[in-house]
């Protein structure tokens, strides 16, 4: 919807700038803080035995706004202004703050390190292992955005970033070991076998979860002509299925003090999920629209928050910010004009365009399978039954 208003470069003004781009690079450096840092406030301020209630609620909490903020972008975008998706955020930030400074009190136990000289607090920030990682994962953006579209796959600037992005993670490999304890990737936490296993459950699961949030409302538009409100509507049966599957679980993980069946569980019901939206075409009805979209948000509900939670729960008040850290890591390291489709071609052009479209779905939607899949396979790594205790 936003690509539409513009029909020129100089139609978009500081959209398309630098000010965008530094802007989003801020709030992203702020979201990271935000994720991770509040499990680890929760370790230091939440008694143990209620640590998965909270846990659980921060995770609905999370995936409802990702209700709502689907929703407004599309009334914003459609009845007021997109900029409104922007100033969003200026007083739901405000008031966070504001509520931070006046009732957050660090407790006195989370000050071991309060005297840090600065300087061992910007090394423990490992500036060398993230200008490697980013410029790794960088290079492995623009090679699979361009392969095939701006350039060959076998053109030398393809292969130059591919080889770019293989020799910088090996150096961030190599780095990771050499930090130690001030890594980003702390190497002793991943050798325990509950993290190591919750770490590479979450980076599948999320990129089965994230592939599958992205590319559903470019179905809904493009292949089912419906608008940016409309489609977020039809997200909302998997959205509500996960925030109510990560509320329950966490409560009941917490409950029972074991954690593997629910991994087992979210990796099952996922797959499926996901297997079964694969089988989307172009005139899917509404029942299976909303009936595929529980089964895969009750999976990813199950499974999305519990390496956090094991995280929190089993690590040490010295270890958990690490632990935390790098289980959230993978995390981080993982649609535009598509409702204009049926208004510029009609016929059999629109009809092999929404083919077209959904052609590359299905490619997007079998990935998802493959990764919640390769997800249940890290669910048996744990030693059965994975106890928190």
């Amino acid at each position: 919807m936003i690509t539409t208003e513009f029909n020129s470069m100089a139609d978009s003004g500081w959209y398309g700038s630098v000010a965008l781009i530094i802007g989003r690079a801020i709030q992203g450096a702020g979201a990271a803080g935000l994720a991770g840092g509040g499990y680890t406030i929760t370790s230091f301020i939440v008694p143990a035995h209620v640590q998965p209630v909270v846990i659980g609620l921060m995770g609905s909490v999370f995936t409802v706004a990702s209700i709502a903020g689907p929703l407004l972008g599309g009334v914003f975008t459609s009845e007021v202004s997109w900029r409104w998706c922007f100033y969003i955020n200026l007083p739901i930030g405000g008031v966070t703050i504001v509520c931070m400074f006046i009732f957050f009190r660090t407790p006195a136990h989370a000050k071991s390190n309060y005297k840090t000289p600065i300087r061992e607090v910007m090394a423990n920030f490992d500036p060398i292992g993230l200008v490697l990682i980013f410029s790794g994962i960088l290079c492995f953006f623009l090679a699979v955005q361009w392969g095939g579209v701006v350039d060959p796959w076998n053109s030398a600037t393809e292969i130059g970033l591919l080889v770019g992005c293989v020799l910088l993670l090996a150096l961030f490999t190599v780095n990771e070991w050499y930090q130690g304890d001030r890594a980003l990737i702390v190497f002793r936490i991943l050798r325990l076998r509950s993290i190591g296993a919750c770490s590479g459950f979450i980076f599948f699961l999320n990129a089965g979860n994230i592939a599958l949030q992205y590319n559903l409302p470019i179905y809904f538009q493009a292949i089912q002509g419906n608008t940016p409100v409309e489609s977020g509507i039809k997200m909302i049966p998997s959205i509500l299925s996960t925030a109510l599957a990560t509320l329950i679980g966490s409560v009941a993980i917490g409950k029972l003090q074991v954690f593997q069946p629910f991994l087992l569980a979210a990796g099952i019901i996922a797959t499926l999920g996901v297997g079964l939206i694969y089988t989307f075409n172009i005139n899917s009805g509404l029942g299976p629209i909303v009936g595929y979209q529980i089964l895969y948000g009750l999976g990813t509900g199950l499974g999305v928050q519990t390496p956090n939670l094991v995280a929190t729960v089993t690590s040490s008040a010295d270890d958990v910010s690490i632990v935390v850290s790098t289980v959230s890591y993978p995390q981080a390291v993982l649609m535009v004009g598509a409702a204009a489709i049926k208004d510029t071609y009609d016929g059999d052009v629109l009809e092999g365009v929404r083919q077209a479209y959904l052609d590359g779905l299905h490619g997007g939607w079998a990935v998802g399978v493959v990764a919640f899949g390769i997800a249940l396979l890290w669910a048996i790594i744990p030693k059965w039954p994975g106890r928190l205790s």
